[in-house]
Order: C-alpha cells, then structure tokens, then sequence
C-alpha cells in the first residue's frame, strides 16, 4: 500500500527534499517511555511478560533486553487494505502535516542504495506487536534468536499496534551515538506528496 510519515511542516518539507532523520534507538526508547499519543510503552524494544509463575504460584516477571542499543531507525505508518480510521486519527497526534509515500517499493529502493554505499547494515520490516499468546512468546524468541537488532522491531502493548509501524534499522559499523542520522536519498515529490493530517484523513471519513 503506502507508508506515512506524520510530522510538522518544516519537518514534511525537509523529507520530500529527501532528508530522511533517523533517531537512535536509545532515543526512540526514552521516547516511549514518556507519554506519547496518549499512551505509554515502558516495555519499547525489549521482550516482557508476566504470565509465568513459580511452582508454588508466585508471580515472574520474564523481560529480555539488548545488551547494548542498535543503530538509528525511521519508523513510518504502513497502510494496508484494511483501514483503521480511529488508528490515523490517533497517529495525527504526531504530526499536523502528513507526507504520504505511494510507491512504498521504489522509497525502500532509494534508501537501500543509499545506506549501502556507506557500507552500514540495514534491516527493515514491521514492528511485531506481542502479546500474552503463547504463539506470540514462540515468534519473539524466533526472532530474537535470529539477531539481536530484532530487539528494535518489538512493542509488547496491543494498545500501540494503532502506530502500525513499519522500521527501517540502520547500524553503523563505526558505533555512531549521535542522537540522529540524516540519509540523503534526492527528491521524493515523484512518489510521495504532503498534506494537512486532518485533510488526509478526512478523505477516509
């Protein structure tokens, strides 16, 4: 479908030019657990769950975390066939401008070209919200035994999964601890446009 990027003017404008900001992902974890939109995840990119008890019934608190925080990442709104309308309408909170980018395929391309000229790894793909399933405890350990950067696509509350984020995870090879990482990928107005968040979503209504 399409990813969406809800953000102020000034930073709308900047992205079509392509000037894609890339936060830490120390950054986005003290992000999360401050309020945002109304909602507050203590548990961003770790793996938590209290369901597991003692032999005698006492209660266990089982959280895995990174060792260490991985890279920057963009994390953008992906579209689907099946709309949320009350979930945009909590994602405009974020931003009163929106850059809508139409060509999901061809925005990957550019960024993936781009971040492999600068020899840093990349990973991208979206944000696995989990529960207290068992099948959901099976699929975070599946992916966190694949690599510990997956700790960064992982939000526990079902609350959250209205952000419907899809992440795009860079890792620098020199340890970059800046707190943002700007990537240059050119002029984006072929495939994306901007508008006001309360217009865009005003269409779906």
């Amino acid at each position: 479908m399409a990813f969406l990027k809800f953000i102020d003017e000034v930073g709308a404008d900047n992205f079509l030019s392509g000037n894609i900001w890339l936060k830490a992902v120390k950054e986005y974890r003290n992000q999360e657990n401050a309020i945002v939109a109304g909602k507050q995840d203590l548990e961003e990119g770790r793996f938590f769950t209290p369901k597991y008890t003692t032999p005698n019934g006492s209660p266990i608190n089982f959280r895995l975390e990174p060792d260490e925080e991985i890279g920057h990442v963009l994390c953008l709104y992906h579209m689907s066939d099946e709309l949320d309308l009350e979930g945009l309408k909590r994602m405009a909170e974020f931003g009163n401008h929106v850059v809508i980018i139409k060509d999901e395929w061809e925005f990957i391309r550019r960024l993936d070209r781009e971040v492999e000229s600068t020899a840093c790894l990349f990973l991208g793909k979206d944000v696995f919200y989990y529960s207290e399933s068992i099948e959901d405890d099976m699929e975070a350990m599946r992916l966190l035994s694949s690599g510990k950067e997956n700790f960064a696509f992982l939000k526990r509350e079902a609350d959250l999964s209205f952000q419907k984020e899809y992440r795009y995870l860079v890792m620098d090879a020199t340890q970059n601890k800046e707190k943002w990482m700007k990537i240059k990928i050119g002029d984006l107005s072929d495939i994306a446009d901007i508008q006001l968040s309360d217009a865009f979503i005003k269409a779906y209504m």
